[in-house]
């Protein structure tokens, strides 16, 4: 009788346990001796073979076995199909990039799928972020509860499927101070390089007045693209360090909205460069975000295509006691707010150095389109070209103090409500250049400033007003009271 449990070949098999390694040679086989006594099909079987060296099915299993397990990616070879590639591991390949969805149980890995927010996910997080420092770290599409916040170790990487893909809920107790990610030095005065955020939308449920969205302390060429911010007090903040923001959103902070800010960046050796993104807030005033951008104590920007919509302020540059140096604003848009959109002031030994802005729209603020003040300190170089300041119900340039201010080439139309002028230099101004702006009604924009231009009674030494439309104002198109000599020359209805 065949024993079918020990002939792995099964009862069809053309062996049968009577049978020979002789009567097997006659078999349609390639070669002779295919089959050893107990059934099993041999290899290379050209040769003689000892068949307690031959692989048999228990081995086999065995090997199986042994690629399932957690190590067997490292027993697998990989090699790029490219000229060149050299080969490593699977296992190798695979820790390229690493995924959250490795440090959870699968019921975690479900609910993040399924988008049910019932399972905190906090500590496998955290877990692969002190696992993987250095490395990308993956989040896959889903929704992820957090009721913790997140220390992202040396230059890390998080990446997600997308901001409309990617979520991260943050779920603290209510009236928590903290920060929602933080990523920062463990200890003072080290310096990491690299790192950043990719492709994730992050949500304060408590909307607290205590929490900071994205806290970087004291990174370089830290890049944050495609970021998505709801719900937090604070956006960003950056302290120490240089760093990138691409094409991020941030809409409606939580606590109390008139100290909310959108970006903070804070101290002497913080740089931060801001490209296409968007700050929006509620157009009702009670729930404005307080400001949109906040450059404060040294930190200066670099922005380009940096708006904000419904900030109470839409961005504010602000020198107590230190000094910031060549700030740069492109193509930026603050629109529709209670209070300002361009404010630069300084505080006690604050002094503010060399500002470009460019191509600058400021519109439909309840207060001014730009407001310049020193304050107790120092504002020399700010220079003005291009763009438009409109709709404002105050003055569209308010300047109470500096030194070598020029404005040049813009249109400002429709502001003052019928009271305020299109710019008021109502302080002691030294070295302000007006030239070649459009500033009165345009189209769109009846004749509603009071003044084009007006300047206070104040020493405003090294003026000069020329080549300027001043047509289509309530009043005059300039009116000057200064008690220094003005150069005044060559302008339409002035």
């Amino acid at each position: 009788m065949t024993n079918d449990s020990q002939n792995p070949l099964g009862k069809d098999s053309d062996v049968s346990s009577k049978g020979s390694i002789e009567s097997r040679a006659s078999d349609a086989e390639p070669f002779p001796s295919t089959y050893d006594l107990e059934g099993n099909r041999l290899i290379n079987s050209g040769e003689a073979i000892d068949p307690t060296d031959v692989p048999n099915f228990v081995q086999v299993q065995g090997l199986i076995q042994d690629l399932s397990e957690n190590t067997g990616a490292s027993q697998i070879g990989y090699r790029q199909a490219r000229t060149g590639a050299a080969t490593r591991t699977v296992q190798d390949k695979l820790d390229d990039i690493v995924s959250v969805f490795d440090f959870m149980t699968l019921a975690q890995v479900a609910d993040v799928r399924a988008g049910s927010l019932s399972l905190d996910v906090t500590t496998p997080i955290q877990a692969a972020l002190d696992a993987c420092a250095n490395k990308t770290i993956y989040f896959p599409s889903g929704a992820y509860l957090l009721n913790g916040g997140l220390h992202v170790r040396v230059s890390t990487r998080l990446v997600g499927a997308g901001p409309k893909e990617t979520f991260l809920y943050f779920a603290l107790t209510s009236g928590s101070s903290a920060n929602l990610i933080s990523i920062n030095a463990s200890s003072g005065g080290v310096i990491w390089y690299g790192g950043g955020i990719n492709e994730m939308s992050f949500v304060d449920l408590t909307a607290s007045s205590n929490t900071t969205g994205i806290y970087v302390e004291n990174v370089v060429d830290g890049v944050y693209q495609n970021v998505s911010l709801t719900g937090m007090h604070v956006g960003w903040s950056f302290s120490n360090g240089l760093n990138r923001i691409w094409n991020t959103q941030i809409s409606t902070l939580g606590g109390v909205a008139s100290t909310a800010i959108g970006v903070l960046a804070d101290g002497i050796s913080c740089g931060v460069s801001i490209f296409d993104s968007l700050i929006q807030s509620s157009t009702t005033p009670a729930n404005q975000i307080g400001v949109g951008y906040l450059f404060r104590n040294g930190a200066s920007p670099t922005m380009r295509a940096a708006n904000t919509y419904g900030c109470s302020k839409g961005c504010q540059l602000t020198a107590v006691g230190t000094t910031m140096y060549w700030a740069e604003l492109v193509d930026c848009q603050f629109d529709t707010a209670s209070d300002t959109g361009l404010l630069i002031n300084t505080g006690a030994g604050g002094a503010i150095f060399g500002m470009s802005i460019v191509n600058l729209w400021c519109g439909t603020f309840a207060g001014y389109g730009v407001h310049i003040t020193q304050g107790v300190g120092t504002i020399n170089g700010l220079n003005f070209v291009g763009g438009r300041i409109f709709s404002n119900t105050h003055a569209g340039f308010f300047i109470e103090s500096g030194s070598n201010i020029s404005i040049s080439n813009m249109m400002i139309s429709g502001n003052g409500n019928s009271s305020n002028p299109g710019i008021a230099v109502l302080g002691p101004v030294s070295g302000l250049v007006i030239t070649g702006n459009r500033i009165g009604s345009a189209a769109q924009f009846s004749a509603t400033q009071n003044y084009g231009i007006q300047l206070g009674v104040f020493a405003i030494s090294n003026c000069v007003i020329v080549g300027n439309n001043l047509t289509g104002n309530i009043g005059a198109g300039l009116i000057n009271g200064s008690t220094s000599p003005v150069t005044i020359s060559g302008n339409a209805g002035g």
